[in-house]
């Protein structure tokens, strides 16, 4: 059994109890808590804590939070998982997600459920998503594992100051927090980016990686040659372009987003890193409820669905409220969802722009 719950009671505690009182029929294993900034991180822990003391309790900060059939802004929602559904949860924290040294330790202290059945095993992750440390923790992760790892780093209701995760009743920041979930009725991994390739390429000559930041893209100012490759006139208009004209590292026909993010003069600033001397395809937007409504029945067709965690990129939720269309893309989900507006996902690595999610058969 997968239940689900929220709370837009902006009183921490009160919103848990709601929450708690919502999810009462259900002895879980695990449960999935996402909460805007504006409620108390500590809280939130203690008290899922006290409230479900025989389960693992985990979860982080947002810029707003999904629950089936709505897309909510300062508020709280959970999801709640029974024995049956996941029978056991592995939960571990990287309290410095920039230390190569406590990721495999950490890695280590898991054992070798990191290399069981992808069938049934899958790895949830949330990060500090202000850290700036997201590439480098899953690129380590990444060597250390054979499981495939979903999620993706918290927000603070766009505030880009601090943001939280918590793990049975411990709050953390400039921390990376994972969970191994074994569920036997089989798992599904959902990704869907709304772009397709325009047949532009730039290359990224010289880069500031850690800054996550390009100087040239094939020799010429950063700034410069993507004003001219979107067809724009100034670095004033070709900014109003990052949201429906990103650039993708591209796997075949599939893109991972690089979703830029601020011009400085001629510098051109991104939401994840990006590699010198790998061309990127400028990407054209498509419709993300069309995408979505696809990529669920495509799911769907491959087994009955319990629920769904999602991890759902804030450029993705600013976009379909832009268009006025949350309400529609909330509705798409009709079984047991949560999720929350993220500051980037994962998936292998750290990506922009997308939805990653989790689906548990029945």
């Amino acid at each position: 059994m997968i239940k689900i719950a929220s709370s837009k009671n902006p009183e921490t505690l009160a919103a848990l109890q709601e929450i708690a009182t919502a999810l009462q029929g259900i002895t879980p294993t695990l449960v999935v808590v996402f909460y805007s900034s504006h409620h108390a991180a500590q809280q939130v822990a203690d008290q899922a804590r006290k409230v479900w003391p025989q389960s693992q309790s985990l979860g982080c900060s947002t810029s707003g939070e999904i629950i089936s059939q709505e897309m909510m802004d300062g508020g709280m929602v959970a999801m709640a998982f029974d024995a049956a559904t996941i029978p056991e949860a592995r939960v571990a924290v990287v309290d410095d997600i920039g230390d190569a040294a406590k990721i495999k330790s950490v890695c280590q202290s898991l054992g070798d459920v990191l290399h069981a059945d992808i069938d049934q095993y899958i790895g949830l992750v949330l990060m500090d998503g202000m850290s700036g440390k997201e590439e480098f923790f899953l690129d380590h992760l990444g060597n250390l594992t054979d499981l495939r790892f979903i999620g993706g780093s918290a927000g603070d209701d766009l505030a880009f100051q601090a943001t939280t995760v918590f793990a049975n009743g411990v709050v953390y920041d400039h921390a990376a927090l994972l969970a191994v979930l074994h569920a036997p009725a089989g798992i599904r991994v959902i990704k869907t980016q709304s772009f397709c390739k325009t047949g532009k390429t730039l290359t990224p000559t010289q880069v500031d990686a850690s800054g996550r930041q390009v100087l040239q893209f094939d020799g010429k100012p950063a700034g410069c040659a993507y004003m001219e490759a979107v067809g724009a006139s100034s670095l004033e208009e070709a900014a109003k372009r990052f949201m429906s004209s990103p650039l993708g590292l591209m796997d075949g026909e599939e893109p991972y987003v690089r979703s830029p993010q601020t011009f400085d003069n001629e510098t051109l600033k991104f939401y994840c890193a990006v590699s010198p001397d790998i061309p990127l395809d400028l990407l054209q937007s498509t419709d993300i409820l069309t995408d979505t409504r696809n990529a669920l029945a495509t799911t769907n067709a491959d087994g009955k669905v319990a629920g769904i965690l999602l991890f759902h990129c804030i450029l993705r939720t600013l976009e379909l409220k832009s268009l006025n269309k949350t309400a529609e893309f909330s509705g798409l989900f009709t079984v047991p969802t949560v999720g929350f507006s993220t500051y980037g996902e994962a998936d292998i690595g750290h990506i922009n722009q997308t939805a990653t999610m989790i689906a548990f058969l029945e």
